[in-house]
Formats: C-alpha cells, sequence, structure tokens
C-alpha cells in the first residue's frame, strides 16, 4: 500500500533542501513506521482480543462490523455471533458487549472491523512525523562555552505522542 502522503503533499507545507526522491524515501519510512506501530491506515481489520469479560475493545473506533467470533481458540469453523441478540457495539469507544446483559466472552474474541476513517487526521500525524524527522539534529543538547546553551526536543517522547493521535485506544510502552 503506498504511503497516505508524496513528496510533493510534503513539499506543500515542509521547506527542505532534500530532493524528491530522497524526501519521498522519508515520507514511505515513516508511513511504513506508524503503520507498524499503530495499525494500517484503513479496513477491514481483523483484531484477535483477549475474552473472559461481558466487553471486548478494539484498538480504534468501530464504523462497521462485519463478525464477531469467540471461542477458546480460533478455527476457521468456529460461527459468527449475531449482532441481533449476542452482542451490542459501542463504536465511538470501540467496544464489543456480550449479550444477553451479565453474560461473557469466551477465552478469545476476533473482530472484523472497519475502523473509522481518519485519513486526514492520520495526513497530519505523518506530515508532523516526516517533519520531526527533517528537524532532528543528532544532539539531545548543544553548547558552546558559556554564551549558549540549548536542549533539544526529546523526539521519541514527541514522535510516540503523534502516534497515539493516529490510534487514540493504544497504549505506548
Amino acid at each position: 500500500m503506498p504511503a497516505l502522503l508524496t513528496a510533493a503533499d510534503v513539499r506543500a507545507h515542509v521547506e527542505t533542501a532534500l530532493d524528491d526522491v530522497a524526501l519521498q524515501t522519508i515520507v514511505d519510512r515513516v508511513d511504513a513506521d506508524l503503520v507498524q506501530r499503530a495499525g494500517p491506515h484503513s479496513g477491514p481489520l481483523t483484531e484477535t482480543v483477549s475474552g473472559r469479560t461481558r466487553s471486548a475493545y478494539v484498538s480504534r473506533p468501530i464504523a462497521s462490523i462485519t463478525s464477531v467470533r469467540e471461542g477458546a481458540t480460533m478455527a476457521a469453523e468456529t460461527p459468527a455471533l449475531s449482532p441481533v441478540d449476542e452482542y451490542r457495539a459501542w463504536p465511538a469507544e470501540g467496544r464489543i458487549e456480550r449479550l444477553p446483559v451479565g453474560g461473557s466472552f469466551a477465552a478469545i474474541v476476533e473482530v472484523v472491523y472497519a475502523p473509522v476513517d481518519v485519513t486526514e487526521q492520520r495526513k497530519r500525524v505523518l506530515l508532523e512525523l516526516v517533519r520531526l524527522d527533517l528537524a532532528q539534529s543528532g544532539r539531545a543538547q548543544e553548547r558552546v562555552g558559556s554564551d549558549y546553551r540549548y536542549r533539544g526536543l526529546d523526539y521519541g517522547e514527541h514522535r510516540d505522542a503523534l502516534i497515539g493521535e493516529a490510534r487514540p485506544f493504544l497504549v505506548l510502552e
């Protein structure tokens, strides 16, 4: 899947002396890192989550659910639950509640769903991550005599905060 942004998209917002090939290489690398750490840009997504509770949570807000399955293990023949009488979705929370009320899911829950479209937000986060990548000086701090002292931004912390915006339910450790 191609990156959400092109070098031309980045140039519209960032001034850089890099040529298009070098800039696109950075965009592609940062995009791949974002996908690895915050999941694909769009769906459908399949997530296997821990059960044994009344609610199962996926990592992103839900636009639509294709299927919900549960079991001690997931096998190809494990039937999907019925959305009418076996589960209820709370889309904004990324939560699927087991019905009847008071019941619990089995040990493993597999949810196939389309996440809410956050393409524009992801483009903004990707642009900020590219900007951050281009701004890194390679130094955490710098000092020249007693006249000049500079302490740089904590790039890792800032990067994690930006990625957290792209996947709101994600907890980075």
